[in-house]
Protein backbone atom coordinates (compact mmCIF):
# COMPACT_ATOMS: atom_id res chain seq x y z
CA UNK A 1 0.00 0.00 0.00
CA UNK A 2 1.46 3.43 -0.68
CA UNK A 3 1.57 5.80 1.82
CA UNK A 4 0.08 9.62 1.10
CA UNK A 5 1.93 12.58 2.13
CA UNK A 6 0.29 16.00 3.28
CA UNK A 7 -1.74 16.98 6.45
CA UNK A 8 -5.24 15.55 7.28
CA UNK A 9 -7.93 18.10 7.54
CA UNK A 10 -7.86 17.83 11.39
CA UNK A 11 -4.21 18.87 11.06
CA UNK A 12 -4.90 22.09 8.96
CA UNK A 13 -7.96 23.21 11.16
CA UNK A 14 -6.17 23.11 14.63
CA UNK A 15 -2.94 25.02 12.94
CA UNK A 16 -5.30 27.80 11.42
CA UNK A 17 -7.08 28.62 15.24
CA UNK A 18 -3.65 28.42 16.43
CA UNK A 19 -2.38 30.82 14.26
CA UNK A 20 -5.36 33.01 15.13
CA UNK A 21 -5.08 32.67 18.93
CA UNK A 22 -1.78 33.92 18.16
CA UNK A 23 -2.98 36.78 16.37
CA UNK A 24 -5.01 37.63 18.55
CA UNK A 25 -2.88 37.72 21.50
CA UNK A 26 -0.27 39.76 19.31
CA UNK A 27 -2.21 42.49 17.66
CA UNK A 28 -2.51 45.06 20.28
CA UNK A 29 1.48 44.83 21.14
CA UNK A 30 2.15 45.11 17.21
CA UNK A 31 -0.29 48.21 16.92
CA UNK A 32 1.74 49.79 19.12
CA UNK A 33 4.90 48.93 17.75
CA UNK A 34 3.50 50.59 14.88
CA UNK A 35 2.47 53.96 16.27
CA UNK A 36 6.00 53.68 17.94
CA UNK A 37 7.52 53.44 14.58
CA UNK A 38 5.87 56.43 13.22
CA UNK A 39 6.33 58.64 15.66
CA UNK A 40 10.28 57.90 15.65
CA UNK A 41 9.87 58.25 11.90
CA UNK A 42 8.10 61.84 12.37
CA UNK A 43 10.86 63.19 15.06
CA UNK A 44 13.56 61.81 12.56
CA UNK A 45 12.20 63.81 9.81
CA UNK A 46 11.81 67.16 12.07
CA UNK A 47 15.32 66.31 13.50
CA UNK A 48 16.87 66.30 10.14
CA UNK A 49 15.02 69.24 8.53
CA UNK A 50 16.22 71.02 12.13
CA UNK A 51 20.19 69.43 11.32
CA UNK A 52 19.77 70.68 7.32
CA UNK A 53 18.40 74.13 7.91
CA UNK A 54 21.35 74.82 10.74
CA UNK A 55 24.15 73.26 8.61
CA UNK A 56 22.93 75.04 5.69
CA UNK A 57 23.05 78.35 7.89
CA UNK A 58 26.68 77.89 8.72
CA UNK A 59 27.74 77.20 5.44
CA UNK A 60 26.04 80.02 3.59
CA UNK A 61 26.26 82.58 6.62
CA UNK A 62 23.30 83.49 6.01
CA UNK A 63 19.85 83.10 8.04
CA UNK A 64 17.82 79.85 7.17
CA UNK A 65 14.39 78.96 8.74
CA UNK A 66 12.04 76.05 9.12
CA UNK A 67 8.61 77.11 9.53
CA UNK A 68 4.99 75.74 9.25
CA UNK A 69 3.63 74.85 6.13
CA UNK A 70 0.64 76.27 5.21
CA UNK A 71 -0.48 74.16 2.50
CA UNK A 72 -4.18 74.85 2.77
CA UNK A 73 -3.59 78.73 1.59
CA UNK A 74 -1.01 78.31 -0.88
CA UNK A 75 -2.31 78.19 -4.41
CA UNK A 76 -1.33 75.36 -6.87
CA UNK A 77 2.01 75.66 -8.29
CA UNK A 78 3.30 78.82 -6.48
CA UNK A 79 6.12 78.06 -3.47
CA UNK A 80 5.29 77.40 0.00
CA UNK A 81 3.88 79.68 2.57
CA UNK A 82 4.41 80.21 6.03
CA UNK A 83 2.02 78.77 8.62
CA UNK A 84 0.96 80.94 11.50
CA UNK A 85 -2.02 78.58 13.09
CA UNK A 86 -1.99 75.01 13.49
CA UNK A 87 1.00 72.99 14.60
CA UNK A 88 4.24 71.47 12.20
CA UNK A 89 2.28 68.27 11.88
CA UNK A 90 0.72 70.24 8.65
CA UNK A 91 4.34 69.96 7.08
CA UNK A 92 7.17 72.45 7.54
CA UNK A 93 9.24 74.44 4.58
CA UNK A 94 13.37 75.17 5.41
CA UNK A 95 14.28 78.15 3.41
CA UNK A 96 17.36 80.52 2.91
CA UNK A 97 15.94 83.33 4.93
CA UNK A 98 17.67 86.31 3.09
CA UNK A 99 15.39 89.39 4.85
CA UNK A 100 15.60 87.69 7.72
CA UNK A 101 11.88 88.32 8.19
CA UNK A 102 10.60 84.15 8.94
CA UNK A 103 8.62 84.64 5.92
CA UNK A 104 8.85 82.78 2.25
CA UNK A 105 9.62 85.53 -0.48
CA UNK A 106 9.50 85.10 -3.77
CA UNK A 107 13.95 85.30 -4.51
CA UNK A 108 14.16 83.38 -1.46
CA UNK A 109 15.47 79.86 -2.26
CA UNK A 110 13.09 76.72 -0.31
CA UNK A 111 15.23 74.24 0.75
CA UNK A 112 13.17 71.66 1.89
CA UNK A 113 9.41 70.84 2.13
CA UNK A 114 7.77 68.17 4.06
CA UNK A 115 4.45 66.91 3.54
CA UNK A 116 1.45 67.13 6.57
CA UNK A 117 2.62 63.72 9.12
CA UNK A 118 0.66 60.51 8.51
CA UNK A 119 -2.33 59.83 11.53
CA UNK A 120 -3.55 61.66 14.23
CA UNK A 121 0.31 62.76 15.27
CA UNK A 122 0.58 66.50 16.36
CA UNK A 123 3.95 68.10 16.75
CA UNK A 124 3.58 71.85 18.59
CA UNK A 125 5.54 73.56 20.59
CA UNK A 126 5.09 72.96 24.17
CA UNK A 127 5.85 77.28 24.95
CA UNK A 128 2.71 78.49 23.51
CA UNK A 129 3.20 81.99 22.49
CA UNK A 130 6.86 81.71 22.99
CA UNK A 131 9.79 81.87 20.24
CA UNK A 132 9.16 78.38 19.05
CA UNK A 133 5.15 78.41 18.07
CA UNK A 134 5.61 79.03 14.44
CA UNK A 135 9.13 78.95 13.05
CA UNK A 136 12.76 78.16 14.48
CA UNK A 137 15.61 80.50 12.93
CA UNK A 138 19.20 79.93 12.59
CA UNK A 139 21.55 82.28 11.92
CA UNK A 140 25.06 82.03 10.40
CA UNK A 141 26.74 81.17 13.70
CA UNK A 142 24.50 77.47 14.15
CA UNK A 143 22.36 79.39 16.84
CA UNK A 144 18.90 80.32 16.81
CA UNK A 145 17.81 84.15 17.18
CA UNK A 146 13.87 84.88 16.05
CA UNK A 147 13.59 88.03 14.23
CA UNK A 148 12.85 90.20 17.37
CA UNK A 149 16.31 88.97 18.58
CA UNK A 150 15.64 86.66 21.31
CA UNK A 151 17.26 83.13 21.57
CA UNK A 152 15.06 80.44 20.62
CA UNK A 153 15.48 77.52 22.73
CA UNK A 154 12.47 74.62 24.23
CA UNK A 155 11.09 72.32 23.12
CA UNK A 156 8.72 70.65 20.38
CA UNK A 157 6.64 67.86 21.56
CA UNK A 158 5.29 65.15 19.00
CA UNK A 159 2.32 63.02 19.88
CA UNK A 160 0.95 60.10 18.09
CA UNK A 161 -3.30 59.67 19.00
CA UNK A 162 -3.39 62.19 21.77
CA UNK A 163 -6.78 61.44 22.35
CA UNK A 164 -6.04 57.98 23.30
CA UNK A 165 -5.42 56.19 26.56
CA UNK A 166 -1.85 55.68 26.41
CA UNK A 167 -0.74 58.56 23.76
CA UNK A 168 3.09 57.81 22.46
CA UNK A 169 5.34 60.79 22.54
CA UNK A 170 8.63 62.35 21.99
CA UNK A 171 10.33 66.04 22.97
CA UNK A 172 12.26 67.52 20.25
CA UNK A 173 14.51 69.49 22.02
CA UNK A 174 16.64 72.79 20.82
CA UNK A 175 19.14 73.96 23.30
CA UNK A 176 20.25 77.80 23.68
CA UNK A 177 23.02 77.35 21.40
CA UNK A 178 20.83 75.18 18.33
CA UNK A 179 21.84 71.80 19.16
CA UNK A 180 19.07 69.58 18.44
CA UNK A 181 18.19 66.78 20.46
CA UNK A 182 15.22 64.29 20.82
CA UNK A 183 14.10 62.66 24.13
CA UNK A 184 11.65 60.37 25.53
CA UNK A 185 11.43 61.05 28.91
CA UNK A 186 7.89 61.52 29.39
CA UNK A 187 6.58 65.15 30.93
CA UNK A 188 5.21 63.91 33.59
CA UNK A 189 8.52 62.60 35.24
CA UNK A 190 10.47 66.54 34.08
CA UNK A 191 9.35 69.19 32.50
CA UNK A 192 11.42 70.46 29.17
CA UNK A 193 12.71 73.28 30.63
CA UNK A 194 14.86 71.66 33.01
CA UNK A 195 16.35 69.43 30.34
CA UNK A 196 18.15 72.10 27.92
Amino acid sequence: MKRQKGFTLIEVVIAIAILGILATLLAPGFRDVIRSNRLTSAANSFLSALNLARSEAVKLNAPVVICKSDVDNTPSGQAPRCATGGGFEQGWVVFVDADNDAEIDTDEVVLRVQNALSGETELTSDDTGKSLDNYVSYLGNGRTRAVNGMTQNGCLKLTDAPDAANPQHREIIINTIGRVRIDLVPEEEQPCRRRL
